[in-house]
Parts: structure tokens; C-alpha cells; sequence
């Protein structure tokens, strides 16, 4: 769970490693095969949508919102809409020679806020960009400065956020463990609210809160990424992979994919498995 955030420190070191903007004409593909972390890293939407994996949680990252990946961690993600515009800003930081967002307690928890301020947020990833691109004397200064105020807007957005019971945690835990045991199946809502006993409307407020994104909308999007793991670590054929995840027309399931990733099964694995 989150930490106090009340600490003493001898000294805190930002070190920005890259700050890019990805918008059109330019493409961003993502990351659908995963990797592991090296760097802190935050994705900040201005425009579209991405799907993110993030230590086994699956988040449908929109407009306004800020992910935290933390590094360590298997990533995976990919763009899900024809417009997309964001920032990301990969960096170091340290408090007394620790990694100072594991100190802050926000390495284990709910990756995507929404933020209440974009103005200000967009301002200092802007600024932070800008002095990337001129590479300034003061570069360093003036990014390590945005890059600690998206952190502290990061932490007090998700401390605000954080209010999950252990009963809450042993209910995600049964939802997800659900629907990872049945992707290569139709479920219901109905079928969530006997598992957690909660009335409907309740349950998909609460998971929202807790992912982001409604309860089904999470199942759908554990299916996709079972298919693009499939397409891009496996030989079956499409059809199959369609199946394996509850889909058995093979034509429906390339449309439903071609929603997720704006491209074919077939393209999909052409293009990332180059």
C-alpha cells in the first residue's frame, strides 16, 4: 500500500533519461511482446488510447490519464486508436541512495491516474521536451524540476485514489483469477457479482475506481493481449488463436482485433514479428 509520504531525506537525485513525444505523422507501435523495465518510466495520453500490461494488471490508459510504469517490471503495450498523442519520460530517481518511487509506496499498486490539473501536467511535460530538444546548460535542472512535480502530482493523485480494503484485494483477486481461467470463454456480469457479491452497478464503480476501466472491458482486454501473445509466440494459426480466447468465427475475430489494434490478426504478426 501506499506509504507515508512524511519522510526526512539527506538529498533526492532526478535524473532524466529521455523525454519523447509521439504524435502523427510520426508512429509509435508500442511494445505488445513486453519486456522488462530498466528505467521509471511514465506514459502521459493527450490524445487516443493505449492498452497497458503492467506487472500483471491490464489498464486501458485515455486522454488525460498518467501511467507509472515502474521499472523492474514486465511492460507491455500498444496503441488502440487512429489518432494518439502522448509523452513518456523515462528517469532515475533516488532518495538516500533508494529508489525513491518504491519509497513513496507507489511501485504496487494501480498504474493509471486521472489527472485533475492536465494544464499544468501537459506544461511541465512540454517544458521537459523542449529542454531535451535544445539541450540546454540547465537541461538537467529544469527537467529534473518537472520531472519531481509530475512525481509529486503522480503520488498524491494515487494516494488520493488508494483507498482499497484487504477485503477489496481478496475480491479483485478472485475476479481476475476468474476471468484468467476462463478467456477462452463468454462471461457475464452476473457471473462477477456472485463471485464478489456485489450488486452490479456497485462492482463495475468500484473496479473502475480500482482499474481504470469497467470489469468486462478488463476481460476483453486480457483477451487481447492472450491473442497477441499467441500471434507473436506461436505458430497456430489465426483461427485458433481466435478459439483459444472464446471466438470461433474466424472473420468475427479478425474484426474484433482490427478494433483493438487498428490493424489484422495477420497484419499484427507481420509487423511485429519482423
Amino acid at each position: 500500500m501506499l506509504k507515508n509520504p512524511n519522510f526526512s531525506s539527506k538529498g533526492i537525485s532526478i535524473q532524466p533519461v529521455h523525454i519523447s513525444f509521439h504524435v502523427p505523422p510520426g508512429s509509435w507501435k508500442g511494445d505488445p511482446k513486453g519486456h522488462i523495465g530498466k528505467y521509471d518510466t511514465f506514459f502521459y495520453v493527450i490524445e487516443g488510447e493505449i492498452i497497458l500490461f503492467v506487472d500483471s494488471k491490464y489498464f486501458c490508459v485515455k486522454s488525460g490519464q498518467l501511467a507509472f510504469l515502474p521499472k523492474g517490471k514486465l511492460r507491455k503495450y500498444t496503441q488502440v486508436s487512429d489518432k494518439f498523442v502522448m509523452y513518456e519520460a523515462r528517469f532515475e530517481a533516488e532518495i538516500d541512495d533508494e529508489n525513491l518511487m518504491e519509497t513513496l509506496g507507489v511501485t504496487e499498486n494501480n498504474f493509471v491516474v486521472s489527472i485533475a490539473d492536465n494544464k499544468r501536467l501537459t506544461e511541465l511535460f512540454i517544458t521537459a521536451h523542449r529542454e531535451e530538444l535544445d539541450k540546454d546548460p540547465i537541461f538537467h535542472l529544469t527537467c529534473s524540476a518537472n520531472l519531481l512535480e509530475i512525481i509529486k502530482i503522480y503520488t498524491e493523485t494515487a494516494r488520493a485514489n488508494y483507498s482499497y480494503t484487504h477485503k477489496d484485494i481478496v475480491i479483485y483477486e478472485k475476479l481476475i483469477g476468474y476471468m484468467q481461467d476462463n478467456l477462452d470463454k463468454s462471461i457475464t456480469l452476473g457471473e462477477l457479482e456472485n463471485i464478489a457479491h456485489i450488486e452490479g452497478t456497485y462492482l463495475i464503480r468500484k473496479f473502475k475506481k480500482a482499474f481504470g476501466i469497467p470489469p468486462m472491458a478488463y476481460f476483453g482486454n486480457m483477451k487481447y493481449h492472450k491473442a497477441v501473445e499467441l500471434l507473436l509466440n506461436s505458430d497456430l494459426p489465426i483461427e485458433a488463436i481466435g478459439a483459444s480466447i472464446g471466438i470461433q468465427d474466424g472473420a468475427y475475430f479478425s474484426r474484433w482485433f482490427r478494433k483493438n489494434s487498428n490493424m489484422s490478426p495477420s497484419e499484427f504478426r507481420r509487423l511485429f514479428n519482423k
